[in-house]
């Protein structure tokens, strides 16, 4: 959606990860699909658990600006969204493994530019609003 309505080039992390299977690879592919799209677009982002911090930390180092915006749902609501996407859409690991993942991404400290709560049902408008004072 925010691909779409902002023109912001969107890039999933996660299935380069799932892909590759080795943390460095996927990590090095994620920065030449950054590269690959600046070359094309302005405005580029990545989704990313939080977990692994120094890569963001890398990326914020390796790119200017880099504006993090915090999506956080209650551990229910992540679950059930979990559930319901296909597997394609994400490394297969067990509810106990999601679970953990999650607790620890929801512990990720950074300076956050924007919270957005899934739990709230935001409207679209009201992302694109909120991303908008971003760009």
């Amino acid at each position: 959606m925010i691909e779409a309505r902002l023109g912001v080039r969107f890039i999933r992390v996660e299935p380069i990860f799932r892909d590759l299977n080795d943390e460095s690879r996927a990590f090095s592919e994620v920065e030449r699909q950054i590269d690959r799209a600046l070359a094309e677009v302005h405005v580029v982002a990545i989704e990313s658990t939080g977990v692994v911090t120094e890569h963001l930390r890398a990326l914020q180092k390796r790119f200017q600006p880099v504006r993090l915006i915090r999506v956080q749902a209650s551990a229910e609501t992540c679950i059930r969204r979990f559930k319901a996407r296909g597997s394609s859409a994400h490394i297969p690991v067990s509810e106990a493994r999601f679970r953990e993942i999650n607790a620890r991404a929801a512990d990720a400290n950074f300076e956050w530019d924007c919270v957005l709560d899934n739990d709230l049902a935001l409207t679209e408008e009201e992302i694109v609003r909120a991303v908008t004072g971003l760009l």
